[in-house]
């Protein structure tokens, strides 16, 4: 009967930090819609890309133009861009171009 009991009370404690967990996250979001408005919170931030200004498009497009054959990687270096931002302006530079003269 002792045994019994131990694991019944052992039951309750699990079950009432459950609930009060559940109690806790309940009350946050509550106070989230009341701050906010929305479950969601706050919008997130706009982030604009500062890569794509138009000082290194112009810069990654003239130094494509000059060697064309030339690696991504060297253009990155030669117009001091990150790798990925060179190869998506070019690549944008590509697509453009595909479409204009079609």
């Amino acid at each position: 009967m002792q045994k019994q009991f131990a694991k019944f009370v052992k039951f309750l404690v699990d079950e009432m930090q459950h609930i009060s967990q559940q109690l806790l996250y309940c009350k946050r979001m509550i106070k989230k819609v009341k701050e906010t408005g929305s479950i969601m919170g706050s919008k997130l931030p706009v982030h604009h890309p500062t890569s794509w200004s138009l000082d290194n498009i112009a810069a990654v497009s003239e130094s494509v133009a000059e060697i064309p054959g030339t690696p991504l990687r060297h253009h990155s270096q030669q117009v001091d861009i990150l790798r990925s931002t060179t190869q998506r302006i070019s690549r944008k530079i590509c697509i453009c171009m595909l479409t204009r003269f079609k």
